[in-house]
């Protein structure tokens, strides 16, 4: 959870338990934690004999897989992730026994392994690595250029997730080359997406916007929502990295605007997700708890729980409710154990540090060193030193303090960040004066002084980073403009000339009924005419349809029911009466070339008198 609430706050005074009184206390809550679990074993067991039943029931090795890749999916969702992983070795045999292309494709790429957390074990990511790759090699082996590229972007997540972001950033340029030679365009969009992801986590802003805009581009052009909306998150997240709130809420909006008008109710959780970490806004973990319990969506149902979590910890403050918001959600703190018991007491230490409860803090935290130092990477194991850190400073033991916050500046030397080092050398001088041993509160104060003048220029470049920011998005959205303009110019000419196309066929409709044409000639090119006529009628109105509709096909056809049956009659009356007005004319005011030539070749009465008279002198 950490990730999400996770945030510095000052601590003006200290507050301190009498060690008996905590450990009865730590004894109640080891106690309520046991009631629960059983609560929530039976939960789980439930879930599981309603998959294993659908498993069992399943007719052959398709229906098999399918069933395997849910129960994967669930058990990688509740961080089960050695079970799960087994579950996947399962559903590998049975696609390897049948050497069914179809089952090996919905085994390997399947969304079980994704649900890793960003907190999992270095053992957990390279056995989801290991299997990601052998779906790699596997589409390789079959020629398959979509699932390369695919396999790539997953290499490039999980590499994202663990914090190698050098080999991230390798996988996703792959990726997006790859996708080069494909057809999918989701998967074209995707390949972008990752990449954005990575410069982001490279810190390179521009270059992330960019990304992100093409991929935006791209989704809309393939009508893609799910894809417009996950892009509107990524743009968020880069303004809010650049402390633009305001923007990054704008962002949020359009997606919440553009999963509500398309029903979309994942997107929908995630908006209120992402809503609610940036506006710390409680309405919107309600709703996102909401609608992914009616949605049945327990990867976010359990997400959403983890900012609830972050909700009470950081902000209410409260160790009492936010203890029994943990024992009436026992799902969570068995997700928290199920990624490991030191993650389950660093959460559980994190709700006594934000209600400075320093002494329960250090317990709690004391009790998951050991096994962060064994199986978590160097930045997790970081945040727990700073945390431990804190929590001495308060209890005023600046020794221990200072043996933690040396083991974290330590680590900053392979995490490199400029905030932390700051923060560890700041801290690290008040600490040794305190003990008076000025010679390194000096080195440790000239060296915050220094890191503060790198950070004040980045702090100039990220300034100068988000007017770029600006600049690129007004750029863009002129070129947006000017394409849109383009096409209202060329709708609308389309529109003009079916305009003057059908007035040039009923004037010529008129004036060859005048000619002496046959009936059903007359009749062909009157239904023609009013076809043409009505047809264009529903073109105009199909826009509104469409955005009446949200580009439902079924309210799309049932609107076009009542609507031609509306216009048909009216066109066959109209039909009717057009062509029996031209019958009449014709008969009125007949006109014959025929005749006309006949006429124009006959001599006149004068002409007549004068060969007549010519004939009497002969």
């Amino acid at each position: 959870m950490r990730g999400s609430f996770y945030c510095i706050f000052d601590k003006s005074d200290g507050f301190t338990f009498q060690k008996k009184f905590m450990e009865r206390f730590f004894l109640i809550v080891l106690l309520s934690t046991s009631l629960f679990h059983g609560t929530s074993v039976a939960q789980f067991s439930h879930k599981m004999d309603s998959l294993w039943a659908i498993y069992n029931t399943a007719a052959n090795d398709s229906n098999k897989v399918v069933a395997y890749g849910k129960l994967a999916e669930y058990y990688f969702i509740y961080q089960l992730d050695k079970e799960g992983d087994s579950v996947l070795q399962e559903q590998l045999k049975i696609a390897e026994v049948s050497q069914n292309k179809d089952l090996f494709l919905i085994v390997f790429f399947g969304k079980a392994v994704m649900n890793i957390s960003t907190w999992g074990s270095k053992e957990t990511f390279d056995r989801a690595l290991q299997f990601v790759n052998k779906g790699l090699e596997y589409s390789k082996t079959i020629g398959r250029e979509d699932y390369v590229t695919l396999s790539y972007i997953r290499l490039a997540t999980l590499y994202r997730k663990k914090g190698e972001i050098d080999k991230a950033f390798y996988n996703a340029q792959i990726a997006l080359t790859s996708s080069l030679n494909i057809n999918n365009d989701s998967v074209k969009i995707l390949a972008a997406i990752e990449l954005g992801d990575t410069y982001q986590a490279k810190g390179e802003s521009l270059l992330a916007f960019k990304t992100y805009t093409n991929a935006f581009d791209n989704a809309v052009i393939d009508d893609n929502v799910f894809l417009e909306s996950e892009v509107y998150h990524r743009f968020s997240e880069l303004y809010r990295s650049l402390r633009n709130d305001r923007t990054a809420n704008e962002y949020l909006s359009r997606s919440i605007e553009l999963n509500k008008k398309h029903k979309n109710g994942e997107g929908l959780i995630k908006d209120y997700i992402d809503l609610a970490r940036l506006t710390n806004k409680r309405i919107y973990i309600e709703k996102a708890l909401s609608l992914s319990d009616s949605l049945n969506l327990e990867n976010y149902f359990i997400r959403a729980k983890e900012i609830m979590y972050g909700y009470y910890t950081v902000l209410v403050k409260n160790s009492d409710s936010t203890m029994k918001f943990l024992n009436d959600n026992s799902d969570l703190t068995e997700t928290w154990k199920n990624i490991g018991m030191p993650y389950y007491y660093m959460n559980i230490g994190s709700v006594y540090q934000y209600a400075d409860k320093w002494d329960s803090a250090v317990y709690y935290l004391q009790l998951a060193q050991p096994g962060y130092e064994k199986n978590f990477n160097e930045k997790n194991r970081q945040v727990l030193y700073t945390e431990i850190a804190k929590c001495y400073s308060f209890l005023q033991k600046p020794e221990q303090a200072i043996l933690y916050y040396e083991k974290a500046l330590a680590l900053n030397k392979q995490i490199n960040s400029l905030v932390n080092a700051i923060t560890y050398s700041d801290a690290l001088s008040a600490l040794y004066g305190q003990i008076d041993d000025y010679k390194k509160a000096f080195y440790h104060s000239r060296q915050g002084v220094v890191l503060k003048d790198s950070l004040q220029k980045i702090a100039n470049q990220r300034d100068i980073a988000l007017i770029e920011l600006t600049n690129e998005e007004k750029r863009h959205d002129r070129e947006l403009q000017a394409i849109a303009t383009q096409k209202l110019v060329k709708r609308n000419l389309q529109y003009m000339a079916i305009t003057i196309s059908i007035t040039v066929f009923f004037f010529l409709l008129i004036v060859l009924g005048m000619l002496p044409i046959s009936n059903i000639t007359i009749k062909l090119l009157g239904y023609f005419a009013f076809i043409s006529l009505f047809e264009f009628i529903v073109l105009l109105i199909e826009p509104f349809l469409h955005q009446l509709t949200h580009g439902q096909p079924l309210q799309i056809w049932l609107f076009k029911i009542v609507l031609i049956a509306m216009l048909v009659p009216i066109q066959q009356y109209l039909e009717h009466k057009t062509i029996s007005y031209l019958h009449s004319r014709k008969k009125k005011y007949s006109f014959s070339i025929k005749k006309w030539w006949q006429h124009r070749n006959k001599p006149s009465a004068a002409a007549i008198d004068d060969i007549e008279k010519d004939t009497a002198i002969l």
